[in-house]
């Protein structure tokens, strides 16, 4: 019987093999391993990545179809991974398998690809509209306009940025043309066997 230390130093080669064999261990032992295994993906991205805890995550398995996971575990890493390798992650792979007409084979790995929702926001910029507006007035006096609007303090700036934005919004809102479309970032991948998955449901 192994000790969570020894299981610790073992490579991720050996851990799968120890798991290949649960069908021959005692329940505690499986438990064991697979929770070392859980442990060891959390510490491992941990150290590599920063935690965007304000983000939504997302998981996919192609990096280019990305699945919604439960309110309740999408708001950390951490979380995300819990739902994935205690069940979750088994039944959006076989969603997603639908979804694709992707036949797998229980023997591969199956890896999964974490990100964060980075929603894309209009954004009206305060000096882009103010040096198109010069740049107008250059045209209709020429000389005579010589710096118009180019000598505003930050503060004015930023009491018309607000102003603009909020004036987009509330159209962007009345004619209901908020993107629907954002970005995923800080993607980060792990791979597991599949039938170590089919062992979580």
């Amino acid at each position: 019987m192994y000790k969570t230390s020894e299981l610790m130093k073992l490579s991720d080669t050996e851990l799968n093999d120890l798991l290949r064999q649960e069908l021959h261990m005692e329940g505690e032992m499986e438990a064991l391993c697979r929770a070392t295994m859980i442990e060891r993906l959390v510490a491992l991205n941990a150290a590599k990545q920063t935690e965007y805890s304000a983000f939504t995550w997302k998981v996919s398995f192609d990096e280019i179809n990305w699945i919604d996971i439960e309110p309740d575990y999408a708001y950390s890493k951490e979380a995300v991974y819990q739902y994935l390798l205690n069940g979750g992650g088994f039944i959006l792979f076989e969603q997603w398998c639908v979804e694709n007409n992707y036949t797998f084979d229980e023997n591969e790995q199956i890896t999964f690809y974490l990100g964060c929702v980075d929603p894309f926001t209009p954004e009206i910029s305060v000096n882009a509209a103010l040096e198109e507006i010069n740049a107008m007035a250059w045209r209709h006096s020429g000389e005579l306009a010589d710096g118009y609007l180019m000598t505003v303090d930050e503060a004015a700036k930023e009491e018309l940025q607000k102003q603009l934005n909020g004036v987009l919004n509330n159209w962007l809102t009345k004619q209901d043309l908020h993107p629907a479309f954002n970005a995923m970032t800080n993607i980060q991948s792990f791979s597991l066997p599949h039938w170590t998955l089919m062992q979580t449901i």
